[in-house]
Parts: structure tokens; sequence; C-alpha cells
């Protein structure tokens, strides 16, 4: 998780996209996301992640497609109280 370098992180994600992959995971840290405008692979995110509302912003903007859950904090993701999170989730594409 994280341990290359931004621009190393981005090439990886442009060479990945002929593959197809369902999604690819840890290139960035949360708090720089800028491989969502550089790639047209999915993003999935959150598995290392302490408390819930560090996936509000991710989901609310946008800035990954899969929620990556450790199985102990599935119940406490499951009972956000969220508005904006409950629209986000429930809103069909």
């Amino acid at each position: 998780h994280e341990l290359i370098p931004p621009i190393e992180a981005i090439n990886l994600a442009k060479e990945l996209e002929q593959y197809r992959p369902f999604f690819i995971e840890g290139l960035f840290a949360p708090e720089n996301m800028i491989l969502r405008e550089q790639s047209s692979c999915a993003i999935a995110m959150g598995e290392l992640f302490n408390n819930s509302h560090e996936w509000v912003r991710l989901i609310t903007d946008r800035l990954i497609d899969f929620v990556r859950i450790h199985i102990l904090r599935l119940e406490e993701f499951a009972g956000l109280e969220s508005d904006s999170v409950s629209r986000v989730v429930q809103r069909p594409n």
C-alpha cells in the first residue's frame, strides 16, 4: 500500500489498463487521490482505514469505485448514519 512514488503509481495504473483489472488498490493515500483523473481502472480503497468517516469523502466525491472493508469494520460501515453516503450508495448509475 502506497509504497511507490505517485508518478510511478500513475504509470503502473496506465500500464494495467490494457489488462482490464476488476480494480486496483493501494496505489495512493486517500489524501492524494489524483489517480481518478489519470486512469480508467476502477479504484478500491479502505481496508486499512480505522474509522468509517474516512470513507465518506471518497464515496461522496466518487473518488473510488469499491470500498474494501476489513471484516471487523463491516458492522461499523453498515451502521453509518450519513445521509450523503446513503444517497450515493443507493443511487443507480
